[in-house]
């Protein structure tokens, strides 16, 4: 019985002493497709007129660029015309939006509610969301 108690005693004393790997702290996790996707289209929707809304759009285009490994970048068009509506940026580790034109990060009720969601879904906590939050969008200037 001494040697079972001794060996339930060490495993997690071992692991313990080797530490939780730095991929798994909450503030390297990143914000699954559903999440980015529910976040992507509130960013756009915040950029339509009242028209736009009706009409619909799509996006497309997903990209990370070596400069900015968290950061997925994408287009939206709209469903009825021609042209773009714009270039946006979603950051995967905070779930936070930009407009890439207009070089400013959008926020609104609907999509802080879906970032909340999000930041809490990967256990990301404001402490460290404070911590890895970007101070400026990457813009496309």
């Amino acid at each position: 019985m001494r040697i079972t108690l001794a060996i339930v005693t060490f495993i997690p004393l071992a692991a313990f002493a080797v530490g939780v790997p730095t991929s798994l702290c909450a503030a390297d996790r990143q914000i699954n497709s559903v999440d980015s996707n529910a976040i992507a289209r509130a960013v756009v929707e915040a950029d339509l007129t009242p028209a736009g809304k009706h009409n619909g759009f799509s996006f497309d285009g997903e990209s990370s660029r070596p400069e900015y490994p968290h950061i997925q970048f994408f287009q939206a068009w709209p469903n009825a015309g021609q042209g773009i509506i714009g270039n946006y940026a979603i950051d995967l580790l905070t779930g936070d939006g930009w407009s890439t034109d207009l070089c400013r990060e959008i926020r609104t009720p609907r999509l802080q509610h879906l970032q909340r969601a999000a930041r809490a879904r990967i256990g990301l906590t404001d402490k460290h969301y404070k911590q890895v939050k970007r101070s400026t969008p990457p813009c496309e200037r």
